[in-house]
């Protein structure tokens, strides 16, 4: 399915400049796009307002041609990928996989198949009954991505998903997402700060700065021959910069969102 963002304004103080000043961009039907820009541009802003976590003050975002504005964040096909993992503390690996699936009313053996499956695609089968305490940072990342694929979500957003793991790590989990999207070919959204990154994983790559899309095309050519002046703060920048755009969500405020669950009042 194919993602339209179509002229996206965001303020989040009148007497300031808006975060979000026109932003329009299409992610194609089984692309990996990758939304990239110095700290502060609103990377963020537009996954949450995809997401429906944040309200537009105008502009429109249609999925396979339909608008997404008035339905609510819990009735949207997508799952969401955070920089923490958020898996909930008192169900075991398989059950946080499954969270969603369960909420759906899908019966326990076939959500555990399903979960299983996806513990295995992610290297990962042997911890399914294992504590989310006793898990390294790399496996809780790859418990997330489990998580967010067990409902199949028509698009995948992720908001800088391996930068709390260090470089070895965030290296074979952008393998692992390399080789989970050629299985399943699942559509994906994810902002980055890490050049490095977006030329690994990403089909195609949108370059925000001063609330617009200055540039955007495939990542050789994107980063590797940016087409304006305007575009060379984030090349010259260091690669991995902490985001300060918003403020971390607690599962509380997100599980049916992170797990796909669909339901508002779900509860883990």
């Amino acid at each position: 399915m194919s993602l339209v963002i179509e002229g996206l304004v965001k303020r989040f103080k009148p007497s300031v400049d808006p975060v979000l000043n026109g932003v329009s961009f299409v992610v194609q039907p089984g692309s990996v796009t990758c939304l990239l820009g110095p700290s502060g541009v609103g990377k963020t802003t537009v996954l949450h307002i995809i997401a429906g976590l944040s309200d537009a003050d105008a502009g429109t975002v249609h999925l396979d041609g339909s608008a997404l504005d008035r339905t609510p964040a819990h009735r949207r096909p997508l799952t969401l990928l955070m920089q923490q993992p958020q898996l909930f503390a008192h169900l075991d690996v398989i059950d946080n996989i499954a969270f969603g699936l369960r909420v759906r009313g899908v019966a326990r053996r076939a959500r555990h198949r399903r979960a299983h499956e996806l513990l295995e695609l992610v290297g990962i089968d042997h911890l399914a009954n294992r504590s989310t305490h006793h898990l390294s940072g790399g496996e809780q990342q790859r418990v997330a991505i489990a998580r967010a694929l067990a409902v199949q979500p028509a698009v995948l957003l992720a908001d800088e998903p391996f930068a709390s793991v260090d470089a070895p790590v965030r290296r074979d989990l952008q393998d692992l997402v390399t080789d989970v999207h050629r299985e399943l070919g699942t559509t994906m959204l994810m902002v980055t700060h890490d050049l490095d990154e977006a030329r690994r994983i990403a089909d195609h790559c949108i370059v925000l700065q001063h609330g617009r899309v200055v540039t955007e095309g495939r990542p050789r050519d994107v980063i590797g021959r940016p087409t304006t002046s305007a575009v060379q703060l984030p090349w010259s920048a260091r690669r991995q910069v902490k985001t300060t755009e918003s403020r971390s969500l607690r599962p509380a405020e997100t599980s049916w969102l992170i797990s796909g669950s669909r339901s508002s009042g779900a509860r883990p």
